[in-house]
């Protein structure tokens, strides 16, 4: 019944892009967040690649194509941030290429890594999953900055992204018992469902929530009407509880860590509020503090307290980034290509010796693009990150336009959400989870480009002698 419901959904926005393309385009980001679910199918027909989202993409692409021919629309995107998005793009390609070039240095076998098998590496699969499918989460943002051209375009995205993080935390708090934040459910268990049930990792799915959640708070100047604010206060609750049960460590740091520096901004008197939170929420929810506490204050058998940190860092400060660190200084400026944990024989035995099992990266963004794609590519992620930063910052401070703050503000927690997850978990790469992040940038250099546009004009303009003036 589901499935009926959902194509019916994609028959009704065909038709609705006949008359605005744009609904569409919306649409096409709510449903991302069912793109992954367990019961999304992934072919029609027995196509590959054919599942109802690629499907609802084609369509927007060929509205959108129509629409902007209608209205007239020029690609307007240039200058530095045209730069450092093609260069991040060419890392995609040139760290595929090199990985398809050495596709026998995969490892085979029974051993796998997370839920697929190193036999399952194909040159084509690589070219699926390391251009296909980047550029597929890329291209709704690039239409998004070609075709947000108004005001209440702009509006309607923003809601458009809300809604496709709150149906995320709809499905987690479904999924996930209560029991998880009060301590009376096991942790990692219920943290896998996430991944059966939805198809996020639990890191993934706590950085889509954490941006959402803030997101909603950034946009709380747009909400006038009673009935708006008392659905915000409901999506945020909805949103907090679903961060909670994810229960993921690197998700805490990120809302932490983006609250502190929201209220610094706006009001930075509440600061001393952070510290009382973080006192209370371990009382109020057990469970989360059992998380965050997880392997400090261990007993030894010798009676010592110890702090273990394979257990507070499930292996990274111990057995990954020591081994990722070493072989990334032999090879720093090119690294290795895509996959370099299970190309590398080397580091791939290392791990293996010590972890018992190799994941394909090191459960560090950072690390993960200096081994793959090397400090070029780490330089040409951290422009187009750093940039961004630098656009959302001087947007966040308009006093002008409150739209303009807003939008600037979502981008810049986009920005942080992204620098502070990635620490601990893969958050600058193309991904489902970040198509939200990509659609924020595209709405925060809309804006840019529309506000040195004005500022041209106005400078090439003639100047009004009193004698035009008059009638």
């Amino acid at each position: 019944m589901r499935i009926y419901l959902l194509y019916s959904v994609i028959v009704i926005l065909l038709g609705i892009g006949f008359v605005d393309w744009f609904l569409p385009m919306c649409g096409l980001i709510v449903l991302c967040a069912f793109m992954e679910r367990h019961d999304m199918p992934s072919n029609i027909m027995g196509i590959a690649g054919a599942n109802p989202w690629n499907l609802l993409l084609i369509i927007v692409l060929c509205h959108w194509w129509i629409g902007r021919c209608s209205e007239g629309l020029r690609w307007d995107l240039r200058g530095w941030p045209l730069l450092v998005l093609t260069g991040y793009i060419m890392m995609l390609v040139v760290g595929f290429a090199r990985a398809a070039l050495d596709i026998d240095a995969f490892p085979v076998g029974s051993m796998t890594t997370g839920s697929a098998r190193h036999a399952d590496y194909t040159i084509m699969g690589l070219l699926i999953d390391e251009v296909g499918n980047p550029l597929r989460y890329l291209i709704p943002g690039l239409i998004l900055y070609d075709g947000c051209r108004s005001r209440s375009r702009t509006r309607m995205a923003i809601m458009a992204i809300v809604l496709m993080g709150l149906c995320y935390a709809v499905f987690v708090v479904k999924y996930i018992p209560l029991g998880v934040i009060t301590g009376s459910e096991d942790v990692l268990r219920s943290r896998n469902r996430i991944d059966r049930e939805i198809g996020l990792h639990a890191n993934d799915m706590a950085f889509v929530l954490v941006f959402i959640f803030w997101s909603i708070v950034a946009s709380w100047p747009l909400l006038r009407h009673t009935w708006q604010k008392i659905t915000g206060a409901v999506a945020l609750s909805v949103m907090g509880l679903a961060v909670g049960l994810c229960q993921s460590r690197a998700g805490f740091i990120g809302f932490v860590g983006i609250g502190a520096a929201m209220t610094a901004i706006r009001k930075p008197i509440l600061l001393f509020v952070i510290p009382i939170g973080l006192l209370l929420v371990p009382v109020a929810f057990p469970g989360i503090g059992a998380r965050i506490g997880m392997g400090v204050g261990i007993v030894s058998v010798s009676g010592d307290t110890i702090q273990d940190w394979n257990e507070i860092t499930s292996g990274r400060l111990t057995n990954l980034w020591p081994s990722a660190v070493e072989y990334f200084l032999k090879a720093p400026f090119l690294g290795y290509g895509r996959y370099a944990m299970l190309r590398n024989r080397g580091l791939y035995d290392d791990i293996l010796s010590a972890e018992g099992s190799v994941p394909s990266h090191p459960h560090n963004a950072y690390l993960e693009i200096g081994l793959d794609y090397g400090g070029a590519g780490l330089l040409a992620t951290l422009a187009l990150f750093l940039g961004m930063l630098r656009i959302s910052w001087r947007q966040l401070r308009s006093r002008q336009d409150r739209l303009v703050r807003v939008v600037g503000m979502i981008a810049f927690i986009a920005v942080l959400d992204n620098l502070l997850i990635g620490i601990s978990s893969r958050a600058l790469l193309p991904r489902p989870s970040a198509m939200c992040m990509w659609c924020a940038f595209a709405l925060s250099l809309r804006l840019w480009t529309n506000e040195r546009a004005t500022k041209v004009r106005t400078a090439v303009a003639p100047p009004q002698s009193r004698l035009s003036e008059a009638p």
